[in-house]
């Protein structure tokens, strides 16, 4: 368990494989490569460099680009959305499924739903996810589907997507397009929550490349 952020540390739980165009890799940052992260991360605006940590990771690469890790940054990430989560849950990406492993668990959570683009991500990462989840992963459910043109049949108490690999100014409008379609399927009679990974930094890269 990483101590800072209360994540599992998933190179323990998301074994190194590949399938198809996807790729699970394990990987140490010493802490000198930390140090020279952090550095370049103040200079570039990056947020997620800042949080990086020395130790043992895990990363998903699609296509020979890195899409997600559990290295700190990630972590530091999305800590709103796993304190939040409650009721009904709709997560676009699964990713590593790092986020799952905190919000399926929780007593306020009645069900998660995870629409994933990609089988190959879901056939390296769903059934260890599901192992270490054991009997709360009947409260997981993973649906084939991009996320664009998905109708839900129902509302969600909570969404939260998380589709992108990096993120930038122009990404903050791909944000603002989902959250207009997906907020009629919003549960407004509850204490609602939707958001978007990394959304408040993308909207300040937006707004401060148009100064």
């Amino acid at each position: 368990m990483d101590s800072t952020w209360g994540f599992p540390m998933m190179r323990d739980i998301i074994p190194e494989g590949k399938s198809g165009n996807c790729l699970i890799e394990h990987f140490t940052i010493s802490e000198e490569e930390a140090r020279f992260y952090e550095m370049r991360a103040i200079f570039n605006r990056d947020y997620l460099g800042r949080n990086i940590s020395p130790g043992n990771f895990c990363r998903l690469r699609v296509n020979g680009s890195l899409m997600t890790s559990d290295a700190g940054g990630e972590r530091a990430s999305v800590t709103d959305v796993c304190r939040e989560a409650s009721g009904n849950v709709l997560i676009a990406g699964l990713g590593l499924g790092m986020i799952l492993c905190k919000i399926v668990p929780k007593d306020t959570v009645k069900k998660v739903t995870v629409v994933e683009i990609s089988q190959d991500v879901i056939n390296l990462v769903e059934q260890p996810l599901r192992k270490y989840l054991g009997p709360e992963s009947s409260k997981l459910e993973i649906i084939l589907h991009d996320i664009w043109g998905l109708t839900p049949e129902h509302k969600y108490d909570t969404i939260f997507f998380d589709i992108w690999g990096d993120y930038s100014g122009d990404t903050y409008e791909e944000t603002k397009r989902l959250h207009r379609r997906f907020s009629k399927y919003l549960d407004r009679t509850t204490k609602p929550y939707m958001d978007s990974w990394m959304r408040w930094h993308m909207k300040e890269l937006h707004f401060g490349e148009r100064s």
